[in-house]
């Protein structure tokens, strides 16, 4: 029987060196349990972590190495490895993709200063621990209010710590025509787009939109001030929201 720490087996019949074998054994599997290994992210923005690495550690602090991360960063795991329940902390400033190479599982995304449980079990690296959810909307514009261009058209606090996975636009009455109505959102008076949100003509979501948002700065503090700006509008578009979807960390 093999075992995924790699510790030296007592042998049947073995009688030299059972001691050894034993406190090996045990050392193994204390570091594994206590210990926290370092997973030194460098100026590459990656790190690949051992066989060996991976079936000596548990806890797993990502962080900067030698020469720091500047950037959002990879974190290849090695295939064929089973270690069931791994724990992973982000102590960098960037988020932080763990996969193994070729997993067609989604990746998991560690947030910055978040943590995350992952089950390791060869094939893929998957999320297994509950992120409390965070869903947030505002009215920009009430229902039967026509959308007009300008800065700040609503301004509110953000009410958590919380890292973006999406922002969803709707609109009660769709725009008939005219340019592509163009949202932006920005945090203390930079936008989190690099590519803003868009609702194409006739369309009462952004969900469909030709051009999905992109989301460039994720990370919003607690309390930060939130501006929505309209940059761009058409005709016959009214009542338009805003939806905040995330997790808190």
């Amino acid at each position: 029987m093999s075992n995924n720490l790699n510790g030296v087996r007592i042998a049947d019949s073995q009688t030299n060196g059972q001691h050894r074998t034993a406190n090996e054994a045990l050392n193994r599997l204390d570091a594994a349990v206590t210990d926290a290994f370092a997973v030194g992210v460098t100026s590459s923005n990656a790190y690949t972590v051992t066989a060996a690495e991976l079936r000596n550690g548990f806890h797993f602090a990502i962080g900067n190495g030698a020469t720091s991360a500047s950037a959002a960063t990879t974190i290849t795991l090695p295939a064929s490895v089973k270690r069931g329940l791994t724990f992973w902390r982000n102590t960098l400033s960037y988020k932080a993709t763990l996969s193994i190479s070729g997993q067609t599982a989604p990746a998991v995304v560690v947030p910055p200063g978040g943590f995350a449980l992952v089950e390791v079990n060869g094939t893929d690296a998957r999320l297994v621990n509950y992120q409390l959810p965070f869903i947030h909307q505002v009215e920009v514009f009430a229902d039967a209010t026509a959308v007009t261009s300008g800065a700040a058209k609503k301004t509110f606090r953000m009410p958590a710590r919380v890292w973006l996975t999406e922002i969803r636009g709707s609109l009660v009455t769709a725009q008939a025509s005219g340019t592509a109505m163009a949202i932006d959102v920005n945090e203390a008076g930079a936008s989190i787009f690099s590519t803003t949100l868009t609702f194409d003509n006739t369309e009462k979501t952004t969900v469909t939109a030709a051009t999905p948002a992109v989301i460039s700065d994720p990370a919003i503090a607690d309390d930060a001030e939130i501006t929505i700006d309209v940059d761009t509008v058409g005709t016959g578009g009214a009542g338009l929201r805003l939806t905040f979807i995330g997790i808190r960390y």
